[in-house]
């Protein structure tokens, strides 16, 4: 689940304003307004050496964790122009640019952390320049776990597998259209750009998202107060707990992701019935049941089942007092019945 943290737009006289969620407004810098795709509005032009637009990281954690990460902007530039060009850089170490007229992504992590539209890359083994003198939507695309890509006017240009997600930005944030030593200028204007993140509240809304009872939610609320309560008093099994998570759903999900386009839409669309079913407050009925053993299915058929063997986390898991409450749920019997049905043995169809 992505999570839209900026979207910057130039129609006053090219004056960065953040229409995201977070209004995250940058600070420009010797820019200049140029007509946009629209000629009656405008765009933000780079016309000297130092223009850039600064993005502070904010005060809401917007831009830390990133982990999976999506840039997309409407850019007219003159590839050629410069040998390098930047159309945004992070503190943390990602710079999405221009390099000798192709469209390249960077970032500070393990293994492959470069992608670039040439010959290398290219799903096509051909090399992709940045088209000159006119619009073009250029979009950089990093899943958190196994690949990133790059793409213009939705064309995949550049593709390569990874192991490391996208890090968090620190001070002194995001520029756009420079780099932080003033040395990289985009040679030409952008329209927008549109910034979105892994979601880190993701599975808490959709945990949210069914309907509660005063009683279940009062329910999961001592049991969450609970965790929280041994967590903090015993920090290392905290610790190792979640890294034995990461450790199990990391590879699985990197696992999903390199299945082939048709049977990743499968198992997109077992979980989303599941879900569907979840925020309906359709936890303990044959609807469920069915989902439920079709998403088991899709893992069985694409050999999957190694993945989810948890027994390290439940070792863990069972020094936490409030795990008995967690098998009981008497106070929430719908999410009992979902537990009971998804831990059984799957039944023969």
């Amino acid at each position: 689940m992505l999570e839209l943290i900026a979207h910057a737009r130039f129609r006053a006289q090219g004056v960065p304003v953040d229409l995201g969620p977070y209004h995250n407004h940058g600070t420009p810098h010797a820019t200049a307004p140029v007509a946009g795709v629209d000629p009656a509005s405008f765009a933000v032009g780079f016309p000297a050496a130092d223009s850039a637009i600064t993005v502070p990281p904010g005060d809401r954690g917007q831009w830390t964790p990133l982990t999976a990460l999506r840039v997309r902007a409407v850019i007219n530039v003159d590839p050629r122009a410069l040998r390098t060009q930047t159309l945004l850089e992070c503190a943390g170490g990602l710079r999405l640019g221009i390099m000798e007229g192709a469209l390249e992504a960077r970032y500070t992590g393990a293994g492959a952390t470069y992608v670039r539209s040439d010959e290398t890359h290219a799903p096509d083994g051909t090399y992709h320049g940045v088209p000159s003198g006119r619009w073009v939507t250029v979009e950089f695309d990093h899943d958190g776990y196994s690949r990133m890509q790059l793409s213009m006017d939705g064309q995949v240009v550049g593709a390569t597998a990874v192991t490391s997600g996208i890090p968090g930005v620190p001070f002194p944030g995001v520029r756009i259209g420079n780099d932080f030593s003033n040395s990289t200028r985009l040679a030409g204007a952008i329209d927008e750009l549109m910034v979105w993140r892994l979601d880190p509240h993701g599975l808490e809304k959709e945990f949210l998202c069914r309907p509660y009872t005063r009683a279940s939610a009062r329910c999961w609320e001592e049991i969450f107060r609970a965790m929280q309560a041994w967590g903090a008093a015993h920090p290392a099994d905290l610790a190792a707990l979640m890294q034995a998570i990461s450790a199990k759903t990391r590879p699985f999900v990197r696992a999903l992701f390199e299945l082939p386009a048709p049977e990743q839409a499968k198992m997109r669309a077992a979980l989303a019935r599941c879900r569907e079913l979840w925020c309906q407050g359709r936890l303990d009925g044959a609807a469920m049941e069915d989902a439920i053993r079709a998403w088991r299915d899709e893992v069985r058929r694409n050999d999957l089942e190694g993945y989810l063997d948890d027994a390290e986390i439940r070792r863990i898991a069972r020094r936490i007092d409030i795990e008995p409450k967690l098998r009981d749920l008497a106070c929430d019997p719908k999410a009992a019945a979902f537990l009971q049905r998804f831990n059984a043995a799957p039944k023969a169809r």
